[in-house]
């Protein structure tokens, strides 16, 4: 007898319910938890909000690698006694999964980060624009941003995104180029990132990270 669509969800249901996938659902959610961390920290939610989420995709991170490295030990050794044993299967599958899904998870955040800064340079585009016309205009870099409000540009504009709104501009001096264009992007307690631009889209090696060319923009690695 053939199963009907209506018992479908029924099996579906079923099949979840087995502690054994239950326990890689945990891994995978873990694994995962990054991504969404990522899509938050680059929405345009407020910062109160994008901005925990920032520290707490760090923080999650490591707490869930290590609660499931140290855990496997422990429990494949309660898996030798028998009234742990089943309770103790779960917690090493848990962690096994977490382990495994924890890489691919953390790759796909990058992946995202890496795209949102890049649609962030797209809506810099009218700032960078106007900055450049003030040098051509006026025969020299602004020394703040505000100098361009509002005959160049109508207002200074937000990045766009909740986590990291503001742009810094600095006049450089003695440097190859006039002027840099950044935000700052750290993750964690301590970290410092930097998504920056310069006018001549030649980006070098950096003290204390490495940097990650993104189309004419750069980001640091710290």
């Amino acid at each position: 007898m053939s199963p009907t669509y209506a018992s479908i969800p029924v099996t579906i249901q079923k099949f979840f319910d087995r502690p054994f996938f239950q326990a890689i659902g945990i891994g995978f959610a873990i694994g995962f938890f990054p991504v969404v961390c990522e899509l938050v920290t680059l929405s345009s939610l407020p910062r109160v909000i994008s901005g925990w989420f920032s520290l707490l995709q760090m923080l999650t991170f490591v707490c869930s690698f290590l609660f499931a490295l140290l855990g496997l030990v422990p429990a494949l050794t309660l898996m030798l006694f028998r009234g742990t044993r089943r309770t103790a299967g779960l917690v090493w599958i848990a962690c096994v999964s977490t382990l495994l899904f924890s890489i691919p998870g953390v790759a796909s955040s990058h992946h995202v980060r890496k795209y949102g800064f890049e649609q962030m340079a797209e809506r810099t585009k009218p700032l960078i624009a106007a900055i450049k016309e003030f040098e051509q205009q006026e025969g020299r870099a602004p020394n703040e941003l505000e100098e361009l409000v509002p005959r160049y540009i109508a207002v200074v504009p937000s990045t766009g995104v909740g986590a990291y709104p503001d742009y810094r501009y600095e006049k450089l001096e003695k440097d190859s180029d006039p002027w840099e264009l950044r935000v700052d992007c750290g993750q964690g307690l301590f970290n410092w990132d930097e998504f920056y631009y310069r006018p001549s889209e030649k980006y070098g090696k950096r003290y204390g990270g490495w940097v990650e060319p993104m189309g004419t923009w750069a980001y640091f690695h710290e």
